[in-house]
Parts: C-alpha cells; structure tokens; sequence
C-alpha cells in the first residue's frame, strides 16, 4: 500500500487539529453535561468542518477603508440695480482606497494583498467645479435669470482586460513600469457644462395683484456632455466598455513597450478612424434642451 505524501500528512495534521481545537472551544462554552449533548456537539464539529473544507472563494467584510478631503473655496458677489451676480469656485480633491468599503456586492480593487495603489482619486472626485448665478432686472418687468455650471470630468480607471492574477476578478490595470500598475482612477473623464436660462415677465393689476409669465430653458445650449463608459457613474474598470481597455488585447505586459499596442478606442467618445460617437460605449452627462413655460396669478 502507498504511503501517504508528507504533504498530504500535513493537511491532515492540520485539520485534525483546526477540528480538535473547535471541539474544545464548543465543549467550553456549551458545556455538554450528558452523552447525548456531547454527540451533538461532535456532530456540529464534523459538520462544520466538512463545510469549511469544502469552500471556495471566500471574502471578508472590513472597516478599513480611508479617505481624504481637501478643498479650496472662492466666492464673490456683485449688486447694482440692474444686476445680482453670485459666483463659486471650488477647487478640490478627494482622495480614497475604496468608494464602498470594499463593494458589499463584489470587489474594485486589485491586488487584495496591497491597497497602497488604490489609495487615489475617488470616483466622486471633481478637481474644479464653477457656478454662476445672474439675475438681470430689465425695463418693463422683465426678469432674465441664469445658472452656469461647469465641472471637471470624474475620474476614469483603465483596465488591462483580464484576470492576470488569478484572483478571479476581472480588475486589473495597465502597467506603468515593470512591476508597477498605474494608480486606481489614474485618468480623468470628460468634464460637464450646463447653461439653463430663465425669463419671465410681470404684469400688475393694482396694489395686490400680479400676472407673471415665464418660460425655462434647460441646457439652453443643448450640449450632450457625451462621457465614455456603459454606466451614468462608472465604478470599477469593468463598467467602462472597451473605451477602458487600456491594449488592444489582454496582456501581463499590457502599457509596457513590449506588450500590445494601445487601444484607439481608450477613453474615447468617437472612433478615431470614422469620428463617428461609440454608441455602445458612452453616455450623455446632461439631459438634451428642454423648455417649459409657466404662468401664476398673485392675489
């Protein structure tokens, strides 16, 4: 009869003693008093012990994330008679190793062993962010009002297109220089530009009463603020189409000079070749033109 291999003993050995230190943990704190009690608490030991070798991934749950905010905040205001101007700017960074606490329905990061090149830009993060507020009182009871709002894109995490760990989750990056991948939301979006506009005008009927008419443009100048990804707020590499893949194919060399050629498409909004928009890979950040109009009777 063979022998058993000394790595076999081993596991057994392991095993044997994972089970007998359970047991003896169980019989401390139920404290069996009868046989009947004891068999019940070596049939719950075997049991979970059978479970347990026979688990596969298993992931755990942990408080440990970090972040930091940091921001820069400029404001001015202008009044006259015929003009009220409010104004911010602010400039700001957001820095995390995780938007989620780990995702509580899967993974982003990508080396599980070391989160030091997650620790970057937080998928939230907008560095610049202006907004404007002109109210013009015009003759005649007009009023013509505005809200300007321009902001930096979000930041985009480039994917290398594979599994190259084998840690079964499809989120690793490209590589910056041998040995090293490039930092978690490395590179930056498309930014946002809205311009709504409102005009209204009022009519009076004595001392109490008031006809005021208006009509509201939204996104008066009807960009489509296209973005590139599959998803309104892409999280992870993986909901940001093939305009994420960072290669032309999946490679452990992949941002290397040795490795594949780039991906044309990467981070992207139209085919480089056509200019025609990659429908299948971006989506619009703002809402397309829309007015309403609007009436109201004060009395």
């Amino acid at each position: 009869m063979a022998e058993p291999s000394s790595q076999q003993i081993g596991q057994t050995t392991t095993g044997a003693t994972e089970a007998s230190e359970f047991d003896s943990l169980l019989r401390k704190e139920f404290k069996p008093k009868t046989d009947e009690a004891k068999s019940a608490v070596k049939l719950a030991v075997q049991t979970l012990a059978q479970q347990a070798f026979n688990l596969g991934s298993v992931q755990v749950r942990s408080s440990i994330g970090k972040s930091l905010y940091r921001a820069l905040t400029f404001r001015a205001r202008w009044t006259n008679k015929r003009l009220q101007l409010n104004t911010y700017y602010t400039f700001s960074r957001l820095l995390t190793d995780d938007d989620n606490e780990r995702d509580s329905g899967g993974v982003s990061y990508d080396n599980p062993y070391d989160f030091r090149r997650e620790y970057y830009a937080s998928r939230i993060n907008r560095e610049n962010q202006f907004m404007a507020n002109p109210i013009f009182f015009l003759p005649w009871d007009f009023e013509v009002s505005s809200a300007i709002r321009l902001r930096s894109g979000l930041p985009f995490n480039a994917a290398a297109g594979a599994d190259l760990n084998g840690d079964t989750i499809n989120n690793e990056r490209p590589l910056l220089v041998p040995g090293l991948e490039y930092q978690r939301n490395f590179f930056v979006n498309r930014g946002i530009y809205d311009v709504d506009l409102r005009v209204q005008k009022s009519f009076k009927f004595g001392e109490n009463r008031r006809l005021t008419l208006s009509s509201e443009f939204f996104n008066i100048l009807n960009r489509p603020n296209i973005l590139v990804g599959t998803a309104a707020a892409p999280g992870t590499n993986t909901t940001f189409g093939s305009g994420g893949n960072f290669c032309v194919t999946a490679s452990q060399l992949c941002g290397l000079t040795g490795g594949p050629g780039p991906n044309p498409v990467f981070n992207q909004t139209r085919d480089p070749n056509t200019g025609a928009i990659l429908i299948n890979n971006v989506n619009p950040g703002s809402q397309v033109f829309q007015m309403q109009l609007g009436v109201r009777f004060q009395f």
